[in-house]
């Protein structure tokens, strides 16, 4: 079966070197192989003998790329690397990684495409110069007590095992790429295999995360990528000493419109030749130095006092972000590129332009300036809007209230600063109010009732709901255009 990916017959092709997978047809790389291949059976739900192509063969590291894996690898849609030393000097691995990258080159988030598998023997100043930017899944540990690269230990080494315990993390980290090499294939699918249209000239620095939250982070920024400009690139790596560091990062946030951060528990690592400086917040502090606009984002159930370090603390509490990522991810492309004004339809006057439709604006003191502001745009529709009366005695309110629901053609409970309990409590009210319409001479029904979602955005649901209700986010880009709907039902339409 060819690829989920159109124009591709393989979603991963797997170059390694012949020397990492000893013995041969059954070491490390086999077994990395058959692992990652259940493991995106898992996530894609079925099984697929053409998902992964590799080549089997006891490769002649010095002879020259047979036309059958030049075509395979020009023909799968991402690649994953096993970096190594092997890796790094074979010209087999260095043909296959050229044939990939031109065959990508016209292709959409071509930056995304490869996944760099770092077994730990290889240095990143002798990657492959196409890599060094790329930024590497860890599938090694450091043992205690060193940090010398050389005392690297390969997860699940010399072959992986699942009866031995000690081989845990290696599942774990195939588990992890293989989540993302299936989240990125079914990216690609979405797409579509054409090259990049023309893209936006606005850029957005995505901020480099806490490996926690790295796969998150590289989520967000692949989203982006289809729209913008984004710093760093999805899946490359900023430079790793501080001296280099911090001038690419303040260079690059300069450069961008708006800093866009995911945030976890962890402060991410230690920049090598800082001052016991975190990566997470040194970030934060550069973008907000210049001054520019910050959208940062944690998730709804983490709390700042579930982190240990005190500047995450800090950062957490001020997310402002708590939501869905997927709403996060529209709300970065809505503030990056907010849609042009819609200039409302306006519906017919049932009455020859005699008499407007009548409605009344229901919100309380806290919102009653947003209130306000949606009887001026009811205006532009041709409707004739009351708000509620906010001064004079208790008992003039009260009659004023109940005269505006008894009177109105629609209804619209604004739902903006106020609590969720009066919004309860005024749909509690409308059974009493609602039969005195149908008792005037001649009977006024209700014609239509909304919600209407002001600022801020993000409330809880009020748990309401009533015959022909309508709920129109103000807020979004859509929201008066659904008014406008939602006006010309009302004048068109029966009643509640």
């Amino acid at each position: 079966m060819a690829s989920v990916v159109p124009g591709f017959e393989h979603d991963v092709f797997v170059s390694y070197a012949t020397v990492d997978d000893r013995p041969a047809r059954s070491g490390w790389v086999t077994a990395f192989v058959e692992t990652l291949r259940e493991s995106l059976a898992a996530t894609f739900g079925r099984r697929d003998p053409d998902r992964i192509w590799w080549d089997r063969s006891n490769i002649d590291e010095e002879s020259h790329l047979t036309e059958q894996i030049k075509t395979k690898a020009e023909k799968s849609a991402c690649m994953v690397v096993i970096l190594s030393k092997g890796y790094s000097i074979s010209n087999w691995c260095r043909a296959e990684r050229e044939a990939f990258l031109q065959a990508i080159r016209k292709h959409k988030q071509r930056d995304a495409r490869i996944f760099l598998v770092d077994i730990g023997n290889l240095p990143e100043a002798d990657r492959p110069a196409e890599f060094r930017e790329i930024r590497g899944r860890h599938f090694w540990i450091q043992p205690p007590a060193t940090e010398s690269p050389e005392d690297r230990r390969t997860l699940g080494s010399p072959v992986p095992d699942p009866a031995n315990r000690d081989h845990g993390k290696f599942y774990a980290a195939v588990d992890d790429l293989a989540k993302a090499v299936s989240k990125r294939v079914k990216q690609l699918a979405e797409v579509g295999p054409g090259p990049d249209q023309q893209q936006s000239s606005i850029t957005v620095f995505v901020a480099e995360a806490s490996d926690t939250a790295q796969d998150r982070r590289d989520e967000v920024a692949t989203f982006l990528a289809d729209h913008f400009n984004v710093r760093p690139a999805a899946d490359r790596a900023l430079p790793g000493d501080w001296a280099e560091w911090k001038p690419a990062v303040e260079t690059a946030i300069a450069d961008s419109k708006v800093f866009v951060q995911i945030l976890d528990v962890n402060p991410g690592r230690k920049i090598a030749g800082s001052d016991q400086q975190r990566l997470v917040a040194a970030q934060y502090d550069i973008a907000r130095a210049a001054g520019k606009p910050i959208l940062q984002w944690r998730s709804a159930d983490l709390l700042p006092e579930h982190a240990n370090d005190a500047r995450m603390k800090e950062l957490l509490a001020v997310a402002e972000f708590r939501g869905e990522l997927e709403a996060f991810k529209a709300e970065i492309k809505r503030f990056l590129a907010p849609a042009p004004p819609v200039k409302p339809t306006i519906p017919p006057d049932p009455m020859g332009g005699a008499v407007p439709a009548s409605i009344f604006v229901n919100a309380g003191v806290e919102d009653i300036v947003q209130a306000e502001q949606l009887s001026q745009i009811l205006g532009e529709l041709n409707c004739m809007c009351l708000t509620p009366m906010v001064e004079g005695t208790p008992e003039k309110i009260r009659e004023d209230l109940e005269a505006n629901l008894i009177e109105c053609d629609g209804l619209i409970m604004l739902y903006g600063n106020i609590s969720p309990d009066w919004v309860r409590s005024q749909f509690r009210n409308l059974p009493r109010l609602l039969p005195k319409r149908l008792k005037q001479d001649p009977p006024k029904p209700l014609k239509a009732i909304a919600i209407c979602k002001g600022e801020p955005a993000g409330r809880p649901n009020p748990g309401v709901s009533f015959p022909g209700l309508k709920t129109i986010d103000l807020s979004a880009v859509t929201g008066k255009q659904e008014l406008a709907a939602w006006i010309t039902a009302l004048t068109t339409g029966g009643g509640v």
